[in-house]
């Protein structure tokens, strides 16, 4: 048994749980039911009704609580939150983590793979419906209690977290059930020549693209030193705690300027509101595949016309040799090709002629390099030839004397 328990703080009454011999058990108050709530967020309020819970729980068990998992409803925003936990404190409890009620309830009757197995109850068992939260919040606690064995009941993230890129793609960084706590980081660059800010948008969701899913804030990265795009390094962390909080930090490796986001991610999107957004997904997956192939087609073809472009003005200081000349020309029409073909909508077509470009830069680079090889071969004999006369010279004057 875990000496944290667990809360529901609801919006008509609150109720108590522990995890005891095996399941978790609503605690009876000494009035023999639930204890009324708040209607509206108070934190006077909520402080008295926890201080209740409190003794409840205490007298239950016989022993102090000072630890606990609080339930709370799914509108609650970051400052309710924080208030609810600073009340908790004012209560003389520890809120370790705090979870949508929402959540909470699937957590108390879900039993998903054997990998994440919730260890909760079976949806026939007759339960107090309006115990159900308090259950699901004691099961929580029962995992940060280490009363779990390793890997059996862990929190996962409910929708992908990730990043708007490049043509307003979603880049994901921590993909959906990944267990909680997590961190991870990825370097990411600028899409513009000479960009001295940037910015960072962080989404959430499902879709390709970042604009179908949640917004949950945006950094702004500025003064930056203009360099040509792909050369500036943005090193993105996203972290989540088991307090269920997302954490962005955004720094530019060159410069050490950084920003940071913190936000509620269960608020973000309400637990109810998870399968209708996987259902829209699923949905939409065949047009949102396209959209995505069509848009990841444009950025390479794009970022394969910026490299050559780069490439032939490095190489146009070689004159007077035909077959280079010719392949810039024919570069010159195949990227006027590739150009109009990014107006359309053939996917197909974008990737040939994004090919063909490639193909023939590389061609020219290859006849450059051969140039560059033969003139310094060439140097390197003539260097040679003139050592020899040199030393056949001298030997010449030697014999003279």
């Amino acid at each position: 048994m875990t000496g944290i328990i667990g809360i529901d703080l609801g919006t008509t009454s609150s109720a108590v749980a522990i995890y005891k011999d095996g399941h978790p058990t609503v605690i009876t108050t000494s009035e023999g039911g639930h204890i009324p709530s708040l209607v509206t967020f108070n934190r006077s309020v909520a402080t008295t009704i926890l201080q209740c819970l409190k003794r409840e729980a205490e007298s239950y068990l016989g022993v102090p609580v000072r630890q606990a998992v609080l339930a709370v409803p799914s509108y609650f925003d970051d400052k309710q939150r924080e208030a609810a936990k600073e009340a908790g404190r004012l209560a003389g409890i520890d809120i370790l983590h705090i979870l949508d009620e929402p959540a909470a309830a699937a957590l108390a009757y879900s039993m998903p793979d054997s990998e994440r197995r919730l260890m909760g109850l079976a949806a026939d068992e007759n339960i107090d419906p309006q115990g159900i939260v308090a259950l699901g919040a004691a099961l929580q606690a029962r995992l940060l209690g280490g009363d779990v064995p390793a890997g059996r009941l862990k929190d996962v993230t409910s929708l992908s977290l990730g990043l708007e890129t490049m043509g307003g793609l979603m880049t994901t960084i921590i993909p959906r059930n990944t267990p909680v706590p997590v961190r991870r980081t990825e370097i990411f660059s600028t899409s513009e020549d000479g960009q001295t800010e940037i910015e960072v948008h962080v989404v959430q969701g499902e879709r390709p693209m970042a604009s179908d899913n949640t917004s949950l804030g945006v950094l702004q990265l500025e003064g930056m030193p203009a360099a040509p795009r792909g050369v500036p390094q943005i090193e993105v962390t996203f972290e989540i705690g088991s307090d269920g909080i997302l954490h962005v930090n955004a720094e530019d490796l060159a410069t050490a300027a950084a920003q940071t986001l913190s936000v509620t991610i269960e608020n973000a999107v309400a637990a109810t509101h998870v399968q209708r957004l996987l259902e829209e997904a699923a949905s939409h997956e065949v047009e949102d595949s396209r959209r995505r192939a069509l848009i990841e087609a444009q950025n390479l073809a794009r970022q394969t016309i910026y490299q050559t472009e780069r490439c032939v003005q490095h190489l146009n200081g070689l004159k007077g040799r035909s077959d280079c000349k010719e392949k810039r020309e024919e570069i010159s029409v195949k990227v006027e090709a590739l150009q109009a073909a990014l107006v359309g909508r053939d996917v197909e077509r974008i990737r040939t002629l994004t090919v063909e470009v490639r193909d023939t830069c590389t061609v020219l680079n290859q006849l450059a390099y051969s140039r560059v090889c033969k003139e310094g071969d060439n140097a390197a004999s003539d260097r040679h030839s003139r050592s020899r006369r040199s030393r056949k010279y001298a030997e010449i004057i030697v014999e003279q004397l």
